[in-house]
């Protein structure tokens, strides 16, 4: 989940989504600003992220 959130974490305003989804041992759901979702980019770096997940090779445990 560690690294979920880290290349999340490159969308404008969640540069601290990390510390954050940490902080709280991963107990809450991550939160996108809007302005971090209205960027072109955006979507394509949160389905190649979710699908990178889904697909394993993002680690699912909380170490990374």
């Amino acid at each position: 989940m560690a690294r979920l959130a880290g290349k999340l974490s490159v969308l404008p305003g969640s540069a601290r989504l990390r510390d954050q989804l940490e902080s709280a041992d991963y107990e809450k759901y991550p939160s996108l600003q809007p302005r971090a979702l209205a960027r072109p980019e955006a979507r394509e770096i949160i389905i190649a992220t979710l699908n990178e997940f889904l697909a394993g090779g993002i680690s699912s445990d909380a170490a990374g």
